[in-house]
């Protein structure tokens, strides 16, 4: 069996996983190490209201409200740098102007090798 390097990889790989993560009733994302996103499910799409074929390789960090993005950056990035998960809430407005608050749990991604390969929420 190959190993693989990331989540994405993972995912991408076998089509059981990618159809398990695909069609789990909550959303799950996960990035690189660079905090671009690698992984987008169904119900991220239906969240966030954007397919994943329009999230895959842009930054984690624009779905978040441009006035929380460096906040929202260096909380993700510290997550990364020190290996620990945590919890945080944040505001969205849909397609439509509505304000929705989101709590989210972010895990780090760990390589075969234990290197730190990105993020998962």
């Amino acid at each position: 069996m190959n190993q693989v390097s990331t989540i994405s990889d993972l995912v991408a790989g076998d089509s059981y996983y990618r159809e398990l993560c695909d069609q789990l009733g909550v959303a799950v994302i996960a990035t690189d190490a660079d905090l671009n996103i690698t992984l987008w499910n169904a119900a991220a799409g239906r969240l966030f209201g954007a397919a994943s074929e329009q999230m895959r390789g842009i930054a984690i960090v624009t779905v978040f409200p441009a006035e929380r993005r460096a906040v929202a950056e260096r909380f993700l990035r510290r997550a990364i740098e020190q290996g620990e998960g945590s919890e945080f809430e944040f505001d969205y407005r849909d397609s439509a102007g509505n304000r929705r608050e989101y709590a989210a749990a972010v895990a780090p991604v760990l390589s075969p090798a234990g290197e730190r390969a990105g993020l998962s929420m």
